[in-house]
């Protein structure tokens, strides 16, 4: 219900506060360095095949990205999702994705150059009956890469697993946690446009 904070820049350069310079110069480099070759290629375009420990290594830097770029927007909670706990316990190798957190991976076919989308919000039913739990759905584009995290504690407060429905788009997307294949070919055959993004990326699960 509020505005999206929106930007202009020549370049992408977003600082948080909330990362300290051991996590920032320790676990945090690595796994930017082990993430950076497939996340390039991928930037520029070039067709990549991403094994079992490639697609935990960027699910892995989604979730990472997607944990920090919360507090570069200026958010408080509520609008903060990833919980302390959740934080400290993603930083301990082999960072697996907190509780309920799915990864997926598409491609984009548009000109911008770079996307943010994300934040936390209520996670309901569709008849809008039952609890609201806390979930969190952030969209990155860079080039011609898309990553979009999502995660909601429904099974924590409910007990219950709580099903995904299809979206605009993610029928052009692919998941890479939890893993689905022992491969992921990128770029998947069908690439989001910009409408498609927009909706993709926009979408709440309430």
């Amino acid at each position: 219900g509020k505005t999206p904070l929106s930007f202009k820049g020549r370049c992408l350069e977003l600082t948080s506060r909330e990362v300290c310079k051991p996590c920032n110069e320790g676990w945090m480099s690595t796994l930017e360095n082990r993430a950076k070759d497939p996340l390039v290629q991928m930037i520029e375009g070039r067709s990549v095949v991403l094994d079992v420990e490639l697609q935990a290594v960027v699910a892995a830097w989604a979730v990472k990205t997607s944990m920090v770029f919360e507090h570069t927007l200026g958010a408080s909670p509520p609008g903060i999702y990833w919980s302390a706990q959740e934080r400290m316990a993603f930083r301990v190798p082999p960072h697996v994705p907190p509780g309920e957190t799915t990864v997926t991976i598409a491609a984009y076919s548009g000109i911008r150059y770079a996307y943010f989308s994300g934040g936390a919000h209520d996670v309901r039913l569709i008849s809008n009956t039952g609890p609201v739990v806390p979930g969190t759905t952030a969209t990155l584009m860079v080039g011609k890469l898309v990553l979009q995290v999502r995660s909601n504690r429904w099974k924590a407060v409910t007990g219950n697993e709580f099903l995904l429905w299809p979206t605009a788009g993610s029928d052009r997307a692919e998941w890479i946690w939890p893993r689905q294949h022992p491969q992921v070919a990128w770029p998947p055959a069908a690439p989001l446009d910009d409408s498609i993004l927009e909706v993709f990326a926009g979408h709440r699960p309430d």
